[in-house]
């Protein structure tokens, strides 16, 4: 029997294409958010989201960071809430998976600022 060089070729890729894809959908995006709550230090969380998931984050003064991702895809959403669960902010955008998204809140007396990218030298309330 004679073999086809062609037919090969593309019954290898067809072996391996489950295997990239599986690779791409694998893939996490990775965020790093810094929240101040008046003069507290900043309470640092760190979060990788693999397709489809979703993570609440709990912080010390009783706020949530929540995240979720959609489907396979890079969108992230996330959203600060209050202590009684309304949404102080929300953000949508793309994460590239090859960074890390730096994000920082400033509650100073209950007024919320998002600050994107974080900066290295984290703002503080006003006394």
């Amino acid at each position: 029997m004679r073999k086809n060089p062609v037919l090969a070729f593309c019954l290898g890729l067809l072996a391996v294409a489950p295997l990239s894809s599986a690779q791409t959908i694998k893939k996490e995006v990775h965020l790093s958010y810094a929240v101040i709550i008046d003069q507290s230090p900043a309470e640092i969380v760190e979060v990788s989201l693999r397709p489809s998931a979703r993570k609440d984050v709990k912080l010390k003064a009783g706020y949530v960071l929540s995240f979720a991702r959609s489907g396979d895809t890079s969108s992230v959403v996330s959203a600060l809430k209050s202590t009684d669960g309304r949404v102080l902010h929300k953000r949508q955008g793309q994460i590239d998976s090859s960074q890390k998204l730096k994000v920082a809140y400033l509650i100073c007396g209950g007024q919320v600022t998002h600050i994107s990218p974080a900066p290295d030298k984290m703002p503080k309330c006003q006394a």
